[in-house]
């Protein structure tokens, strides 16, 4: 009886085996890529697919996919991401003298069948007289490959004139979002200086990609500084976390480390690259850890944040200290979110602080928001942020990935600390409270008006959500006079 019982179970087992392998590959590539689109993620411009050790290191970093180019080995390349489960954007090969029969025949290859291929890389940074050939390009290059991504990644804002080909940041964005037919907006902005500052136009350069990206509904991708380069710096874990929670502040959902590897040699002429998260050998440095670190915090908190809209953005004033370059340049020069206004009734921050304002996805439209401690990260600065709503609400942070639950003092004011660089993201909602509830039973009772006696008499302490019940004549004080209103409501004499 033990051997049938032993053979069944095997047996079920070879059965269920290919039954789940069958389900996984039955996924079409349109539900693929929507998968992905539908997901914060995570990836690199220049990856280390060179080796089966290099795969497995980029997949414990946390990378969910790469760009492959030119001078890597495409078929090789692919059977890592997909032993791994990287997803990928390969490089179309597309050119400005590319004919549409070229286009067509670079779309037919093999290789696009595969289900980790998730795009095709059309352009970096082209200028706005270009966007006419490439409105073609990604139309010729549908028509051949209708459920891959294609890819082109534009310009930042502190490209000059000529580079843009327009006069001015905003209509360079706006042109591409008329022209050229694709469902996000990708740029690069590497802000962090080897002299200790941060490029004035970092935030006004993302919110202007921002705002185009709420008003058109397109997903906002963003490429971060992972190495350094020329007058930037190799960036350090505070670098790392700091851009991830501002570019989660201005709603970016696809986070592009520029990059995990040292480039190529022939990709980047006259430019000198160094620490990277691994060498041009594919060994780890020390940045592999910090990108690991934001990856990690970031992978913790994605499920939670891609259940939100990103509404806008505002900034904080500190109560000490000066307020950074880059944060007055974006007051300056852009119009802030306002409409949390009516929410909190107050929010104070030591040091300025970017705040990102969210809005849930499903019917109940509640809110969330991101707090970043903007002080130049250099100068070593923590912060503490203080805020109180104008109705109760219960508040779930979810500091350094971890969520937890946040308690309001007596007078209902939260407290958040952050650390340099640090940001957090905050569910909030409201509290459906019952004037004279105290014991939160869903009624009022003579229960409730003797802990309201006592609490007037200083026998017992009442937490914020117990006072709010407690003052029945709304003058935020829980006092003797809103205890005899509420024996006189219970007993039917108001």
């Amino acid at each position: 009886m033990k051997k049938i019982l032993l053979f069944i179970i095997i047996l079920a087992m070879f059965i269920s085996l290919p039954v789940y392998a069958k389900a996984q590959d039955e996924k079409t590539k349109a539900e693929i890529v929507s998968e992905f689109k539908n997901n914060i993620q995570i990836g690199t411009w220049i990856p280390y697919i060179l080796t089966d050790e290099g795969a497995a290191t980029m997949k414990e970093n946390g990378l969910d996919f790469i760009f492959i180019w030119w001078y890597d080995n495409y078929e090789k390349a692919i059977d890592l991401c997909e032993k791994y489960d990287i997803k990928c954007i390969l490089d179309a090969n597309i050119r400005y003298t590319s004919s549409e029969k070229d286009i067509r025949s670079n779309m037919q290859k093999e290789y696009w069948d595969s289900p980790v291929v998730i795009g095709y890389s059309i352009s970096d940074e082209p200028s706005a007289d270009k966007f006419d050939f490439l409105a073609n390009a990604v139309r010729i290059a549908k028509e051949e490959q209708p459920d891959l991504i294609p890819y082109i990644n534009l310009f930042p804002q502190y490209a000059s004139p000529e580079q843009l080909g327009t006069p001015d940041y905003e209509e360079y964005i706006r042109l591409f979002t008329e022209k050229i037919n694709v469902d996000y907006i990708s740029t690069d902005v590497y802000p962090y200086y080897t002299a200790a500052t941060t490029e004035k136009t970092y935030l006004t350069s993302i919110d202007i990609v921002n705002n185009q990206c709420i008003q058109k509904d397109k997903d906002h991708w963003l490429h971060i500084q992972s190495l350094g380069f020329g007058a930037n710096r190799s960036p350090s874990a505070e670098d790392m976390i700091s851009q991830m929670y501002i570019g989660l502040s201005f709603g970016v959902t696809k986070f592009m480390h520029f990059c995990y590897a040292i480039p190529h040699p022939g990709l980047y002429e006259a430019t000198e690259f160094y620490g990277a998260s691994v060498t041009y050998e594919g060994e780890k440095t020390e940045v592999w850890d910090y990108t690991k670190a934001m990856n990690d915090e970031l992978k913790l908190i994605s499920d939670t944040v891609k259940k939100y809209s990103n509404l806008g953005t505002f900034i904080i004033e500190p109560d000490f200290g000066k307020t950074p370059g880059y944060i007055l340049e974006y007051e300056q020069t852009r119009k802030q979110f306002t409409g949390f206004d009516e929410l909190f009734k107050t929010f104070n921050s030591y040091r300025a602080s970017i705040v990102g304002c969210f809005e849930s996805k499903d019917e109940n439209k509640n809110k969330a928001f991101t707090i970043v401690n903007a002080a130049e990260i250099n100068n070593n600065q923590t912060s503490q942020a203080t805020f109180s709503f104008n109705s109760p609400h219960k508040v779930t942070a979810y500091p350094d990935g971890t969520k937890k639950e946040l308690l309001p003092d007596e007078n209902g004011m939260f407290t958040i600390d952050l650390g340099i660089g640090d940001g957090v993201f905050i569910e909030i909602k409201p509290c459906n409270i019952i004037k004279g509830d105290l014991n939160s039973d869903g009624k009022t009772s003579i229960t409730d008006a003797i802990l309201s006696f006592r609490a007037a008499a200083g026998k017992i302490n009442l937490d914020y959500y117990e006072k709010y019940a407690a003052d029945i004549d709304g003058n935020d004080i829980a006092d003797i006079t809103d205890a005899m209103l509420l024996i006189m409501n219970i007993a039917g004499r108001n």
